[in-house]
């Protein structure tokens, strides 16, 4: 038979992966005895395929391609991740998610919303909680999480440094400041003068 007679299908034409999971595309090949088929990745940094097997990189698309001489099927493979996976918070303070890869809609959800809540990614981190909370991220039937530990939120702040510095022109110094133990919050620094 000749080439025109070769037909190459795919059992999915598009999927969506979590980064860092794979899936296993089945190639159909007639006639079953038309030649062997060769796989490839439009981006390799989003996803590889080796012999069927799709492993998700980072976000973003990629097409797989299974080919039999000149003859090929695609599969449009959607690779979604989190934007942060793991998180501390002090109470009371806020942060937003965001899932990269898809224009898709998400659906948030939270495992404990009296430790904290999500609306759109944006989390409010309610009481401290010892145990770590899940935050869920669910699009296109992929579902990302995030860690999220409640802390108290710190009363007084630990200076590391020297109350008073010299810093000669050009030069940089650096300001240690810890928290007291089991709180947490984010450290914003102002200046009185920054000419």
């Amino acid at each position: 038979t000749g080439n025109n007679d070769i037909k190459v299908s795919l059992d999915k034409t598009a999927v969506t992966l979590a980064a860092g999971k794979n899936i296993m595309l089945k190639a159909t090949v007639n006639p079953v005895n038309a030649g062997s088929v060769s796989w490839a990745s439009s981006d390799n940094k989003v996803a590889t395929v080796v012999n069927g097997k799709v492993t998700a990189k980072k976000a973003g698309t990629a097409k797989i391609t299974a080919a039999v001489g000149t003859k090929s099927a695609v599969c449009t493979v959607t690779v979604v991740s989190l934007s942060k996976t793991k998180l501390t918070l002090g109470v009371k303070e806020k942060i937003t998610l965001k899932v990269n890869g898809t224009k898709k809609k998400v659906t948030w959800t939270t495992s404990n919303k009296k430790v904290a809540t999500v609306t759109n990614g944006k989390i409010v981190a309610k009481k401290a909680n010892k145990k770590a909370i899940t935050i869920t991220a669910k699009v296109d039937g992929v579902s990302l999480t995030c860690k999220v530990t409640v802390k108290a939120a710190p009363k007084k702040l630990i200076l590391k440094s020297k109350k008073t510095i010299t810093v000669k022109k050009k030069k940089t110094a650096k300001i240690k400041v810890s928290l007291p133990k089991n709180t947490a919050g984010t450290l914003k620094y102002k200046t009185s003068n920054k000419k």
